[in-house]
């Protein structure tokens, strides 16, 4: 890149910052892996433009408020996670498809070391590894089991799992192959 290019490129990436639906506007030539990772985090909308049901929201916030005796300065931060959640993935249509996969990973990791928004279930299947679901359950909770490809549901993340979980709710989403050993194993039956 010229110094004019990588002058127009930081004046874009300033502008996907502050407001992520922006990437609509920037040039096929500016789309990078940050570029993109950064208007996915930053396109929001305001809630009166969300598709779901406002009962349905707070129910998720409820839930999730009381299992995580969240402080009461907690709730705004939460309330921008899922806005982010439900309407940041819609950026990218945007992103050019040589690159999605990249955006995908960059945004896993951010999330995964900056953020208490979760990106594991966004994260499209053909990118997750059996090291990368072990992890996520042993370290968030055995409800990741949800989110795990079937060929990672091995005997050990499934115990992992059902062990982590409360009132061991994982365990519906163990393979019916494996669920008579994680029974004898987990619950001593």
């Amino acid at each position: 890149m010229t110094d004019e290019e990588k002058e127009e490129y930081a004046d874009w990436l300033k502008i996907v910052k502050k407001n992520g639906r922006k990437i609509e506007d920037v040039p096929e030539r500016f789309k990078t892996v940050e570029l993109c990772a950064e208007a996915v985090k930053n396109f929001t909308y305001l809630l009166d433009d969300w598709d779901i049901e406002e009962e349905e929201l707070n129910g998720y916030l409820n839930d999730y408020y009381f299992k995580n005796k969240l402080e009461p300065g907690e709730y705004e931060k939460l309330i921008k996670a899922v806005k982010e959640k439900k309407e940041g993935l819609g950026a990218f249509k945007y992103v050019p498809e040589e690159i999605k996969d990249a955006v995908h990973l960059e945004l896993y990791e951010q999330r995964k070391l900056y953020s208490p928004e979760d990106y594991f279930p966004e994260l499209p299947e053909h990118l997750k590894t059996a090291e990368m679901c072990l992890e996520e359950v042993k370290k968030n909770g055995g409800y990741k089991l949800e989110f795990v490809p079937e060929k990672f549901k091995t005997l050990e993340l499934c115990i992992e799992a059902v062990k982590n979980s409360a009132n061991h709710s994982a365990f519906e989403y163990v393979p019916e192959s494996l669920r008579e050993e994680v029974t004898r194993i987990v619950f001593g039956i």
